[in-house]
């Protein structure tokens, strides 16, 4: 069994107009929350500047409103924090009721990492969004479209839970996927849960890989005996030992005796390794 390796990822997700007047959350997380971030993230960077035990992530959104509209020193603290790696963004702007959104709109959302990662020369994969339990199948393409490889979702205690594995390949009509995990509470005993299968998920792909490879050696071996077999065939039929060949199926030894060939051993069925199957459609809009 290898080691386990867990990431630990300090994010902050917004919901504007939610916990107070839309203006009042903003101005929050300009003049506190940013900045207390960026406090944080120097604190540890000034300790190990080549591994900084502290990087902070939120939407993209938030990060380019503060470059776009707060005072010169506050732009250029920011700029120095993403330089360093202290502050990061994921690929969506915020939290949304994704089946209320156009293409187009949802789109949008998207291009501030875009831009932001033309900017800094960066590459964002992964998209996070909370407290909405359910998002509409047709936002993975559009995901995927993007660039997206990763979602996570997280859904709190006052919602019920979609009916979905915590970590399941989430697949549109178009063949496009993302893969995508699902938070279903703020019990520390999920993110457990949560470690064990991507774990398990890993090992599984791993064995399944190990396995076509034998597949593929076995398939070869088997047309490789094909083809001898021909050609002993071939040469039996000029020296009148056609019978001997056909019921053997073997190569002629020294003095003409033909060995039986032994029917290779079966490997076990690929069936039920692949813990990233398609998972259910979930199509579902907030409970």
């Amino acid at each position: 069994m290898p080691d386990k390796t867990i990431h630990l990822v300090f994010k902050t997700h917004l919901d504007i107009g939610f916990t107070d007047h839309a203006a009042k959350v903003r101005s929050q997380y300009h003049e506190r929350f940013i900045p207390q971030a960026i406090e944080t993230g120097e604190h540890f960077f000034a300790e190990n500047p080549a591994a900084p035990q502290f990087i902070w992530t939120t939407g993209a959104w938030l990060i380019a409103d503060h470059l776009a509209t707060q005072s010169p020193d506050k732009v250029k603290r920011l700029e120095r924090a993403i330089e360093r790696g202290l502050i990061r963004w994921h690929a969506l702007p915020f939290t949304t009721h994704s089946e209320l959104m156009s293409p187009n709109l949802f789109r949008a959302g998207l291009s501030y990492s875009a831009e932001l990662d033309q900017r800094f020369g960066m590459t964002t994969i992964a998209a996070k969004m909370t407290d909405v339990p359910g998002h509409t199948l047709g936002i993975v393409p559009l995901l995927a479209e993007a660039g997206v490889k990763f979602l996570h979702l997280g859904v709190n205690t006052a919602s019920p839970p979609p009916d979905v594995p915590d970590l399941f390949r989430w697949r549109a009509p178009d063949g496009s996927e993302v893969i995508r995990l699902t938070m279903k509470g703020h019990n520390p005993a999920d993110v457990q849960k949560i470690v064990n299968a991507v774990q398990a998920a890993f090992l599984k792909e791993v064995i399944e890989k190990e396995l076509l490879a034998k597949r593929g050696k076995l398939a070869s071996i088997e047309k490789a005996l094909d083809e001898i077999t021909k050609q002993a065939a071939q040469k039996a039929t000029k020296t009148g030992k056609t019978d001997d060949v056909q019921q053997t199926g073997g190569v002629p030894g020294p003095g003409g005796a033909i060995p039986p060939v032994a029917p290779p051993a079966a490997l076990p069925p690929l069936r039920g390794l692949d813990p990233l199957a398609p998972g259910p459609r979930v199509a579902a809009g907030p409970a």
